[in-house]
Formats: structure tokens, sequence, C-alpha cells
């Protein structure tokens, strides 16, 4: 084998003595004795002596020599010298390490490239179900909110004030229009009123059903240029003796005068009732032709509900009934129970037919609780199209939103 002339020279007492081992490619037991050297002005330039019986010698120039885990000599050059030993350098420590890096890269890009294709194609890892997380995000750029409430607790505050709250909360939230609903005669109607003319067509309105038969044309005329599209009759706040009377009032067509203009206006009757009630006043409102939507899933106390059952059964045989969804209905039912409500809804009523309303309360309730009602509506309906026709195609037509030409300045 071929050796490369190397440049020895002796040690000197003083040099450091760094270890001992056998370096002889025979295997003899023969001991070395690895001195570490200095340079003759003093400065360390980093050589090794190996010293045995053969004589003593110093390899200049060198870098560290270590000991290696069979007790032979390595140093930092693949050359071999005159004491026959095998040296294993600090490029083949470099070779590993670039080895393993090289490794490291080609594991890293393998893992890249398998999530690349499982997002590319998800069915490569099992089965997907057909509602997605993807989907559970997506809304309608134009979402309504059919339900806010328009009552205020705080008597001080202005107008404008009142209806700046509801205006932020639309726009933080991406609503792009609502419906204020006058929900008691403890609304002040000419309150209620100045916030629709404030909106410049941006807001609808829903009234009080009037206790009053007697209609003044040109005052309903007003509502409607202001925004109204409906009247709300709440008979689910009245008592047994108030209840009875408005029935009878209603058997007796004492609202016809009222119900043409429904009609000719294309506006609705909002209605909130409970229970066994429904089974009354749906056939009453049918024989006026008019449109009805259904408040709060109609207040079922279970998906048995006889109730609800009816509102199920008129949503495919009336074709002018909606159903608004709102969270009231929480108040009354478990998360199981209303899964269950709406899981029936989705199947029976038309998808054309179903509206969503928050049911917030501009003076009392924070932003984050209606994000909450929101999300959970996005919850309850997560197929992407329905969607679609609950937050913005049905309300759209219902409130006539398409005629306004001026959407948020």
């Amino acid at each position: 084998m071929s050796t490369t002339p190397l440049m020895y020279e002796e040690f000197r007492d003083e040099d450091e003595v760094v270890g001992k081992g056998n370096n002889n490619d025979d295997g003899d037991k023969e001991d070395n004795v690895v001195v570490q050297l200095g340079s003759a002005n003093g400065v360390d330039d980093g050589s090794y002596a190996i010293h045995n019986n053969s004589g003593t010698h110093r390899r200049k120039g060198t870098a560290a020599t270590t000991w290696n885990t069979t007790g032979s000599i390595s140093s930092n050059s693949n050359e071999r010298g005159e004491q026959g030993g095998t040296l294993n350098t600090q490029s083949d420590l470099h070779s590993v390490r670039s080895m393993y890096s090289k490794i490291l890269l080609i594991v890293s890009v393998i893992f890249l490239v398998a999530i690349v294709i499982l997002i590319a194609d998800p069915n490569i890892a099992g089965e997907v179900k057909e509602e997605d997380d993807f989907g559970a995000c997506v809304v309608p750029f134009r979402v309504f909110d059919t339900h806010v409430q328009a009552f205020s607790q705080d008597s001080k505050a202005t107008i404008q004030n009142e209806f700046n709250r509801i205006l932020r909360q639309f726009w933080r939230s991406s609503v792009w229009g609502g419906v204020i609903v006058q929900t008691s005669q403890n609304v002040n109607s000419t309150r209620f009123l100045s916030k629709l003319n404030l909106s410049l067509g941006k807001l609808r309105g829903v009234v009080l059903f009037p206790s009053s038969s007697e209609i003044d044309q040109e005052e309903f005329s007003r509502y409607h240029d202001l925004g109204v599209r409906g009247v709300r009759l709440n008979l689910e706040s009245m008592t047994s003796l108030q209840r009875e009377q408005m029935y009878t009032r209603l058997e007796n067509n004492e609202f016809a005068s009222l119900f043409a203009l429904i009609r000719d206006r294309r506006w609705h009757v909002v209605v909130t009732e409970v229970g066994a009630g429904w089974m009354r006043i749906l056939p009453l409102l049918k024989q006026q032709n008019c449109r009805i939507v259904i408040d709060h899933f109609g207040f079922p106390t279970s998906v048995n509900d006889e109730g609800f059952q009816e509102i199920l059964t008129q949503s495919n045989e009336y074709p002018l009934l909606w159903l608004k969804a709102t969270p009231a209905i929480t108040r009354l039912l478990s998360e199981p129970q209303i899964r269950k409500v709406v899981e029936e809804v989705v199947a029976r009523v038309p998808q054309n037919r179903l509206i969503w309303g928050s049911n917030y309360h501009p003076e009392i309730e924070g932003d984050a609780l209606y994000d909450t009602d929101r999300f959970t509506m996005v919850n309850w309906f997560p197929d992407v199209e329905l969607r679609f026709h609950i937050l913005s195609i049905n309300p759209a037509e219902l409130y006539s939103f398409e005629d306004s030409q001026n959407w948020w300045g």
C-alpha cells in the first residue's frame, strides 16, 4: 500500500500526553502514546505525535487526534503514516453529518408531498363525510337577519344611538340587512318608525297587529314607504281571555280591511303561538289567503308537539307559509331536542320557505352573544345550499330587500 510522505519531528518533555492505545494494523498490543504538541514559537498548531517502541515522531500541521471506540488513534487525515495505523478524519464526520442531513431533507420532502396529496384528494385517507368542516363556515355574501327586537330599555338613549347600535352590529357581523320587530305595546311606535326612517331602505320592519279593526290607509301607506312588510300577532303573550277574544274576532272577519291591505302590499302576518293553539289559528289565517310567518319554530315543546306537527303539515299544503328559525327555541328545549326539531324542519319544510332571525336585543345584548346566535344557526343547517336560502334568498324575497338600491352607502 502506498503512503504519502509526511513531516515528523520528536516531541518534547513539556508536551502533553493525551492518550494511549493500539495503532497497529496487525492488532498486536504494542503501546502507542499520543502527545499533543505546540509549535516552536509557542503557538499551538494543532499537531500531535505518536510514540511507540519504534521511535518518537511528530506529524506537523494536523488537527486534533482522538481515540475511537476500538482504542485506535483517529486523526483528521485520510492518509496513513509510518506507524501503520488507520487514521479516521474530521471529513468523515462531516460526511456522516451531511448524509444524515440529506436523509432528513428527503424524509421531509416525502412528508410534505404526502400532505399535499391528501389535501388534493382526501379520499385517499379513507371515507370523507358528506358535509366537511369547510362547508360549516360558508355563508352567503348577503345575510339578512329577520328578527331584531326593537324595544328600548334605555329611555335616555337617542333614536340615532339606538339605530347606530343595530347597524354597528350588522356591520361587524357581515349582515347585509335586517328586520326590526315591534315586539309589544311597550315599544314606542314613533321611535320604532324613526329607526326605519333613518335606515334609508337598509332595514325592514314588522309592526304590531292592530287592536282596532279600523285601518287608516294613509298611515299604512307611510309604514310601507318606511320599510314595514308585516304585522305581528303575538298570541303567546296574551291571557286566555284575550286569546279567545282574538280568535272570535278573526272568525267574525273583523279585520277584513287589514288582510286586504296585507294581500295587496304583499305583507305577511308573523304569528307567535304555542302548542295546540296552532291548530286553531292557522286555519283562520289561511282563510285570508295571506302570507304567514311562524315565529321561533312555533315554540315546540318536543319534536312530537301537536302544534309543531301541524305547522310542518301546513308548510306543504299551504304555499304562503314561512318558518322562522331563531335561538329563542333554546329556552324550551335541550340541544338534542333542538337537533331533532331542526331535522324535522329540514326534512319537511320546503327550503324556499325558511328564514333566520337572531332574536337580538340591541339595547341589552353584547356582540359576543349575537355571534353565538348566528353560529348556532350555521350548525343547525350544515347544508350550504339550504343555508344560502335561509340567510339570503328567502328573506330577500319575503321582505323585498331586492327593491333597495343603496346598500350600506
